[in-house]
């Protein structure tokens, strides 16, 4: 059976936090950690598949419907592009249509390969301890952004969020930030205050739940839960 190892799957979690940062630029697509990520899983799902001759298996093969019925759907909605559209639409369409099935095609690979049973248990883990740093960040932030201290904000260096090709040339754009009289609000390493508290948010159901309904807690010290 295909197998993904656990380190990719904290890894691909991982990479969300950076999604404004590109690591470069492919057709005015800003090319992030989480492809990185996601080409390095396809790869080796490829190895396994065609070299090491193991096979998906899916619970039940039904499961899969639904996403070839989403893509199905997506490739009915471009039909009318056809007749209507110029090149530059047609283009933009194939554009995200191929990026969405690149991503897409996570989900087949997640229902029909096997990880281990502690993979999301580690990465939920991981990504528990990084908050720490994350909102230590963040609290500096608040000063930086009052006193002018560096690092008060994080250049955005994807692609996606400058031009994408239209009348409008945007110059290099930083973290969104609101600003109420003399009060910041805190991005971290996010593009706006509403993504961290999303982000933090997530964390806190993760630390919750399991103390409510007695399960092993993520984050067994006391100290570093608290």
């Amino acid at each position: 059976m295909i197998q993904i190892a656990t380190i990719l799957i904290i890894l691909l979690h991982f990479s969300e936090f950076f999604v404004v940062f590109q690591l470069f630029a492919v057709a005015g697509y800003g090319f992030t950690f989480t492809d990185l990520i996601l080409v390095i899983i396809y790869t080796t799902v490829f190895y396994q598949f065609f070299f090491k001759k193991r096979k998906f298996s899916f619970p039940d093969f039904q499961i899969i419907f639904p996403l070839i019925g989403l893509i199905g759907a997506i490739i009915f909605s471009g039909l009318g592009l056809l007749t209507w559209g110029n090149i530059v639409t047609l283009i933009q369409f194939f554009k995200t249509f191929l990026h969405f099935t690149f991503v897409a095609f996570w989900g087949f690979v997640l229902l029909g390969a096997e990880t281990k049973t502690n993979a999301y248990f580690k990465m939920i883990k991981v990504i528990l301890y990084s908050s720490l740093v994350v909102n230590i960040y963040a609290i500096y932030q608040l000063f930086a952004r009052i006193y002018d201290l560096p690092l008060s904000y994080i250049p955005i260096t994807n692609q996606q969020f400058l031009n994408r090709g239209f009348a409008i040339q945007y110059g290099e754009i930083s973290q969104i930030v609101l600003k109420f009289e003399n009060f910041y609000r805190a991005t971290s390493i996010f593009s706006e205050p509403s993504t961290l508290a999303y982000f933090n948010v997530t964390n806190l159901i993760f630390m919750i739940v399991p103390g409510a309904l007695k399960l092993k807690p993520f984050i067994e010290k006391r100290w570093v839960y608290i």
